[in-house]
């Protein structure tokens, strides 16, 4: 018989509070919009994606249009890896691309229950969860186009399905797993490659 799915109410709220914050932060502070050369970036990428090309064509006299990570050689793109951009694809489909780093946040919180239950137990999983919620550089982040919080959310998600792979293992887990972890290669591939390194190496 399959268990059931048990959050905690602080948990839950931890994650209501992320969400909340963060995009009213992301709106009065932020105001929706990029405000450094990497958020730019990425916007500009999803952007392009969003006409279903990779790229775009340079525009004329496209020396006037050079920006600091973003290629302009005749193609036109953002010098970053996809992944990160594809989500915010997502979010431009609804007209809201800043939502989408407060909704992986409020969703990490909850995988930081899980993973903290996971290696240990329900109080330190809980614990996770609300010091998470209340961590400044996490509520900051989470607030911007920046790909930090997304690359977490993956690697947290890739960390949870392969500590419980280790007890139980089974297809879906190792799916999970692999999927977190490619997720976070396409988003930010150093940091990807830093979190999987010690476990190649453990296991290998």
């Amino acid at each position: 018989m399959q268990k059931k799915l048990n959050i905690p109410w602080a948990v839950v709220v931890s994650a209501l509070f992320v969400f909340i914050f963060t995009n009213l932060f992301s709106f009065f502070i932020f105001e929706h919009i990029p405000h450094i050369n990497d958020e730019v970036g990425y916007l500009f990428q999803a952007k392009i994606f969003k006409t279903g090309q990779l790229y775009a064509s340079s525009p004329c006299a496209k020396d006037f249009f050079n920006f600091t990570h973003i290629i302009n050689n005749g193609k036109w793109y953002s010098q970053y890896t996809p992944g990160y951009p594809f989500l915010l694809l997502l979010g431009l489909v609804i007209q809201a691309p800043w939502l989408i780093n407060p909704l992986l946040a409020a969703f990490s919180i909850i995988l930081f229950y899980f993973l903290g239950k996971e290696i240990y137990d329900s109080q330190v999983g809980l614990l996770a969860a609300i010091f998470g919620s209340i961590s400044i550089w996490f509520l900051l982040m989470s607030s911007t186009m920046m790909s930090h919080i997304s690359c977490m959310f993956f690697i947290s998600l890739f960390l949870l399905f392969l500590f419980r792979s280790f007890k139980k293992p089974s297809i879906i887990n190792g799916l999970l797993a692999g999927l977190g972890l490619g997720m976070a290669f396409l988003i930010r591939p150093y940091s990807a490659l830093l979190i999987s390194v010690p476990f190649l190496l453990f296991y290998a």
